[in-house]
């Protein structure tokens, strides 16, 4: 039996709907056995990084295969590494960086904080005219 993963247009995908951009392909024999789109390896899409024409959802220096163990494993932009099955084309792990998730929880933080000051602002404001 042959096995075979194509990555479309190796690091990138169009920027017309990042998100449905084909990011994998997994072949058994010539046959179509799971398809990945960029949308379901990358969690938060509009935050990977863009030119006019092109999006890199994946860092391509974490490409590697064990061919004993038929493991493909991939880290995307966001520092969320997979662990493919090549004969299924199935996610056998997931791993996120703790550096991502402590980059979302600070944009969050900061969200929350800009937002605050933004009313406290605001309520001074209205109560000046008071």
């Amino acid at each position: 039996m042959g096995y075979f993963v194509t990555i479309p247009i190796q690091n990138i995908a169009w920027d017309s709907g990042v998100s449905g951009a084909t990011a994998l392909v997994f072949y058994k024999n010539g046959v179509i056995t799971r398809v990945y789109t960029v949308g379901d390896l990358v969690r938060i899409p509009f935050l990977v990084e863009r030119s006019i024409s092109m999006a890199w959802w994946l860092n391509r220096d974490s490409i590697e295969f064990d061919a004993e163990t038929n493991r493909l494993t991939l880290t995307t932009s966001e520092r969320i590494t997979y662990v493919f099955d090549i004969t299924t084309g199935e996610i056998i792990s997931r791993r996120h960086s703790t550096r991502n998730i402590l980059f979302i929880f600070a944009v969050g933080v900061a969200i929350v904080a800009g937002v605050s000051l933004l009313g406290r602002r605001i309520y001074k404001k209205q109560r000046r005219k008071i």
